[in-house]
């Protein structure tokens, strides 16, 4: 547990975040909402300062392709229950595809901060295989971490309707409908 927490805690200082956006408050009735996208939850109990931005001569090659090739931005976020009756916490994306080509899947990481504090990731994947997202259009992606898998400090956290929350984007993987891929980090 203690690795995943360093592995993203270092990802999170040492790869620029593609974007930081604030979130909407917490919807107070839970409703039933499809489990659309992969999403993994990792708590950070010893939360660290997180770089609000790193200068692009630094930027990784990679990461500046990543970041030329998509557009992540944070919606909204809503407490909703799932097909079980399982209460979570429903984050909503707008993922716009800004490269020449059409993208089959996209992974990032998502870091949640309040006062520059780290104190939750998710990892979400999105497979567009089936639909590619064209060129200069965008998709609306729902990514459900389920409260069970938190930490009570961390549910406590998302269900507090009048916690500002932030949310850094850690770039991860995008690829392409014609095989190639972009790896900023695994």
């Amino acid at each position: 547990m203690k690795k995943n927490i360093s592995l993203a805690l270092i990802l999170a200082t040492s790869t620029l975040f593609v974007g930081c956006d604030k979130l909407k408050g917490v919807s107070q009735q839970p409703q039933p909402a499809p489990q659309t996208q992969q999403t993994s939850n990792q708590a950070t109990p010893n939360p660290q300062q997180a770089p609000a931005h790193q200068a692009p001569a630094q930027q990784d090659p990679m990461l500046m392709v990543f970041n030329q090739s998509v557009k992540l931005t944070a919606m909204s976020r809503s407490i909703v229950l799932d097909e079980n009756k399982n209460e979570g916490s429903l984050v909503v994306y707008r993922l716009d595809n800004v490269s020449k080509k059409p993208i089959t899947s996209v992974v990032w990481t998502t870091a949640f901060t309040v006062n520059d504090q780290v104190f939750n990731t998710s990892n979400v994947t999105v497979n567009l295989e089936k639909q590619p997202l064209q060129p200069n259009t965008s998709t609306e992606v729902r990514a459900l971490d389920l409260f069970k898998t938190m930490p009570e400090q961390v549910q406590a956290i998302f269900k507090n309707p009048n916690q500002k929350l932030n949310v850094l984007f850690v770039a991860r993987e995008v690829t392409f409908a014609d095989g190639s891929k972009v790896i900023v980090s695994e």
